[in-house]
C-alpha cells in the first residue's frame, strides 16, 4: 500500500461536524453575517441580484464556509474520513472517525486547548498533499489528517491504514524534535489504531503544543506533570530537551527562577548527552542568566515591598534601579515584550524623581538610560517609529546634562553615541 494518490472525486464537502455536533450552514452563515454587519448588504445585494439557486456560490465568494476563525489561539484540526480502497464484506469502517474520537476523549480528560472539525461525507476531486494543505490553511486549522484505508480482503498484507497529516510550520514542531518529513505518512493495522500508536504522533502533537500555549496561564505543576507524562513516552531527546527548554522560558517570564533554572539544566544535560553543540551554547547561556536572575530578584522583591511600605525618593530611586536590572535579564534573553513592560514601569518612576529634583544629574541620568533601554528594545521588535522616539528623549536629556555639568565628559559621549545612532536610524 503506498501513500495517498490523487483521486477522482469532487472535494465539495457537503456537511460539517465537530465536537458539538452537527452544525447548520444556514446558522453559521448568519451569525457571521450578524459578527460583521457590513456583510448583509453585500450578502442580500448578491443573493437578491444573482439568486437564491446560487446561495454556494454566494457563501464561497464571501468565505463563510471556513470553518475556524483566524485569531482563535486553540490548536485545530481538521480530520477527513479516509478513502476506502474496497470494503469487507459490506461493512464500513472509517480510521478518521476513530482518530477524531479518540482525540476528543483525551481533549475531555486533559482539558487541551484544541478543537477538532471532522469533515462528514467528504467527497474527493483530484485530492492530494497540495490540496490538503490549501484546505487547511482556508480553513485557519493547524493541521489536517487524512488518509486511506484498505481491507484484509483485498490485501494479502492484511487491514491497512495509511495515515497523513500535515502541520503549520508556524509551530516550528522539527526543531522541538518530531522527525517530520513534507507529507508525515504513517502506516500500520487496525490494531494499531484501535490502540493509538498509528497515531500516536499525532496525539502528541495535539498534547504537546497545547500545554505549551496554555503554561503561561495555568498552574505550573498542573501542566508541568503533563509534560512529564509525555516525556515518560518514547520520544526522540530533542523532544525532550525541547520541552524544557520552554518549560524554562515560561517559567522565568513567570518570574519563577528556581524552576527555569532546574528546566533549562535538565535541558542541558540531554543536549549534553546527545552531543548537540547547536542548542547547547544558548541553553548554557540561559542558564547563566537563570542563575545571576535568581538572585537579582529577591533584591527586587525586597526594594518593591520597601517602597509599598514607604514610598519616598530613595525607596523609589532603588525600585527604579531593581526595575532596570530585571528588564536587562529579560532583554538578554530576547522576551522582549516583559522588558518593554519592566522598562516603562522603571521609566515612570524615573520621570517622576526627575521632575520632583530637575537639577540633580543622577535622576536625569537614571531617566536617560530608560529611554535608550526603550530605545533598544523596541528596535528589535521592529517598532522603529516607538524605538525613534524614544532615543530622541535619550538625546535631549544627554544634551542637557552634557551642557549642565562639563566636567563630566561622558555625558557628552552618550549624546554623541545616540545621535550617530539616530542618523542610522533615519537612513
Amino acid at each position: 500500500m503506498t501513500k495517498i494518490e490523487n483521486s477522482k472525486n469532487i472535494a465539495s464537502g457537503s456537511s460539517f461536524r465537530n465536537v458539538e455536533g452537527d452544525v447548520h450552514i444556514g446558522d453559521k452563515i448568519w451569525l457571521k453575517i450578524k459578527q460583521n454587519k457590513g456583510l448583509i448588504f453585500i450578502g442580500l445585494v448578491l443573493l437578491f441580484g444573482i439568486g437564491i439557486d446560487h446561495k454556494n456560490e454566494i457563501i464561497s465568494l464571501l468565505k463563510l464556509d471556513r470553518h475556524f476563525t483566524e485569531n482563535d489561539q486553540d490548536f485545530k484540526i481538521i480530520i477527513l474520513p479516509f478513502k476506502e480502497y474496497c470494503k469487507d464484506n459490506g461493512k464500513n469502517y472509517d480510521a478518521g472517525l476513530v482518530i477524531k474520537n479518540r482525540l476528543n476523549g483525551i481533549i475531555q480528560k486533559d482539558t487541551l486547548k484544541v478543537k477538532t472539525w471532522y469533515w462528514e461525507n467528504f467527497d474527493f476531486q483530484d485530492f492530494n498533499h497540495q490540496k490538503a494543505e490549501e484546505m487547511r490553511k482556508y480553513h485557519f486549522a493547524d493541521m489536517i489528517i487524512y488518509g486511506t484505508y484498505q481491507t484484509a480482503s483485498c490485501s494479502a498484507e492484511g487491514n491497512q491504514i495509511c495515515l497523513n497529516f500535515i502541520t503549520d510550520p508556524k509551530w516550528n514542531l522539527s526543531q522541538a524534535g518530531f522527525d517530520l518529513d513534507k507529507e508525515n505518512f504513517i502506516q500500520g493495522g487496525l490494531d494499531e489504531l484501535k490502540k493509538g500508536k498509528i497515531q500516536e504522533q499525532v496525539e502528541n502533537i495535539a498534547i504537546f503544543v497545547s500545554v505549551l500555549a496554555q503554561i503561561k496561564n495555568i498552574d505550573h505543576k498542573k501542566y508541568f506533570a503533563k509534560l512529564q507524562g509525555l516525556l515518560q513516552k518514547d520520544v526522540d531527546s530533542n523532544l525532550q530537551g525541547y520541552i524544557y527548554q520552554e518549560l524554562g522560558d515560561h517559567f522565568f517570564m513567570d518570574m519563577y527562577p528556581k524552576e527555569a533554572l532546574g528546566s533549562y539544566r535538565k535541558a542541558v544535560r540531554i543536549y549534553e548527552k546527545d552531543n548537540d553543540t547547536s542548542q547547547l551554547k544558548l541553553l548554557q547561556f540561559k542558564v547563566s542568566i537563570a542563575a545571576d536572575f535568581k538572585d537579582r530578584l529577591d533584591n527586587f522583591e525586597l526594594d518593591k515591598e520597601i517602597y509599598h511600605k514607604n514610598p519616598d525618593t530613595l525607596s523609589k530611586d532603588l525600585l527604579a534601579g531593581s526595575i532596570q536590572m530585571i528588564g536587562s535579564f529579560y532583554f538578554k534573553l530576547n522576551f522582549l515584550d516583559k522588558a518593554c513592560e519592566f522598562f516603562e514601569e522603571g521609566c515612570q518612576l524615573e520621570q517622576e524623581l526627575y521632575e520632583a529634583y530637575p537639577s540633580n544629574k543622577k535622576f536625569r541620568n537614571n531617566l536617560a538610560l530608560f529611554y535608550f533601554s526603550l530605545y533598544q528594545t523596541n528596535l528589535r521588535m521592529g517598532k522603529k517609529i516607538q524605538a525613534k522616539k524614544y532615543l530622541v528623549q535619550n538625546i535631549k536629556l544627554y544634551e542637557k546634562l552634557a551642557k549642565n555639568f562639563p566636567a563630566y565628559p561622558n555625558f557628552k559621549w552618550r549624546a554623541e553615541e545616540s545621535v550617530k545612532k539616530l542618523e542610522e536610524l533615519e537612513k
